[in-house]
């Protein structure tokens, strides 16, 4: 079963590389000053990590930054436990094609919406999720490093498994210092 994962992964990749080469987005780096909109992926599969996103939330519609949240869950029953927000939306990580493209609207629209800033709070590499990053229209992208297939701007590498609250301060303290241009 394993070894037609990894196929299914190995053709998801390819998919997405193919797919970037045609892809036409404004690259523009960005901190939690000049940012307007951010666009945060996450996982919603357990209460904890849920609780920890709607906190960032709270923190980044602190700094006047709109937030746009995608949530997966690891089954379809789950979508029905969440609170129907305008803002934050959920997909089921299940429904995928053969190639681990999620088939859901929702993602479809999160990865066509112009947005300054894409956060990946994913801290496993998961082939949907990589795609939704990848192909995203955001002007910037950071995501955790992972073995292969970064497909993100910035980049947080990590030598041993780190909390979700640990990734999200070093986000916050790097997203806060950083400068950037005034355009």
């Amino acid at each position: 079963m394993e070894t037609l994962q990894n196929i299914r992964s190995k053709i998801g990749y390819s998919t997405i590389n193919r797919k970037l080469k045609t892809l036409n987005r404004r690259k523009d780096f960005n901190n939690f000053r000049s940012a307007k909109s951010i666009g945060v992926v996450f996982n919603a599969t357990e209460q904890d990590l849920y609780k920890i996103a709607i906190n960032f939330f709270k923190y980044l519609a602190q700094h006047n930054i709109n937030v746009t949240g995608l949530g997966y869950v690891t089954n379809d029953d789950m979508l029905n436990y969440f609170p129907h927000k305008n803002d934050i939306a959920f997909f089921s990580i299940k429904k995928v094609n053969w190639h681990n493209k999620p088939k859901s609207n929702v993602v479809d629209e999160f990865i066509e919406k112009p947005m300054d800033i894409v956060i990946n709070l994913c801290l496993q590499e998961k082939c949907p999720i990589q795609y939704i990053i990848a192909l995203s229209q955001a002007k910037m992208k950071i995501s955790p490093e992972f073995s292969q297939n970064n497909y993100s701007d910035l980049r947080f590498r990590f030598k041993e498994n780190v909390s979700l609250e640990y990734y999200i301060d070093q986000i916050k303290q790097y997203m806060t210092k950083i400068e950037v241009s005034v355009k």
